[in-house]
């Protein structure tokens, strides 16, 4: 039985209020997302979330990811908990939450090959639309606009200068190389990262937090995303 997200309308219906932002690691995705989302008043989802948990799982289980069949068979056995709680994104996975380990070394070597998997990545997509049913949500990730809500009106593209965003990666205590994450994000077969058409490009390398922040509501407020009336937002 398709979720309700798969059926005629509806899925178009859910992502008319989804905020869509995408860029590449450490273009400051997740700490403008909450900042927005907190603005809004709206749930904040990190998709890479979702990723991170399947691969901590995956390692936990000792589950060789260069075999297909292992991995499609321990994906498929998973109880895969996604809801939003607080106004964020929990994930669960067999009843557990990764927490810190989430951003283990272990994970961060391993995470974008699993990512890169077409047939999870299909699996998840109803997951991450079911999200947006419940009302305006803004979700973060690397293939938002193009693959998750492409209907959405209000997409961001999020960038940096690669030294900038080496330097930020560094202070987050990762140890993985900018250029090989980016290489490995845009040149996947399954919904590579890339810039939506129709989505704003913010580059945040001279930017505070804030003034990436009021620039996208300016252009929510544009494109007639439904503000609160709150005088906190410009």
């Amino acid at each position: 039985m398709p979720s309700r997200c798969e059926q005629p309308g509806l899925e178009e219906a859910a992502q008319s209020l989804a905020v869509a932002i995408d860029g590449p690691s450490a273009s400051g995705k997740s700490t403008v997302a909450k900042a927005l989302a907190q603005a809004l008043g709206i749930p904040y989802c990190n998709s890479g979330l979702v990723y991170r948990a399947i691969t901590w799982s995956l390692i936990d289980k000792g589950v060789p990811l260069d075999s297909q069949s292992a991995f499609k068979t321990a994906v498929r056995q998973m109880n895969l908990e996604c809801r939003i709680e607080g106004n964020e994104l929990r994930v669960r996975v067999d009843g557990r939450e990764p927490g810190e380990e989430a951003r283990s070394p272990a994970v961060n070597a391993a995470v974008s090959r699993v990512a890169a998997c077409s047939w999870l990545r299909r699996r998840l997509l109803p997951i991450f639309r079911r999200l947006a049913e419940g009302g305006p949500i803004v979700m973060e990730g690397r293939d938002i606009g193009t693959a998750v809500f492409p209907n959405s009106r209000f997409k961001f593209y999020l960038d940096a200068d690669p030294r900038v965003r080496e330097q930020r990666r560094q202070k987050q205590g990762e140890a993985d190389s900018i250029g090989e994450r980016d290489w490995e994000d845009r040149s996947r077969a399954a919904a590579p990262l890339q810039r939506a058409p129709d989505a704003v490009l913010i580059d945040s390398t001279e930017m505070t937090v804030d003034e990436v922040v009021g620039r996208m509501l300016d252009e929510l407020r544009k494109r007639g995303f439904p503000l609160p009336k709150d005088s906190s937002i410009r």
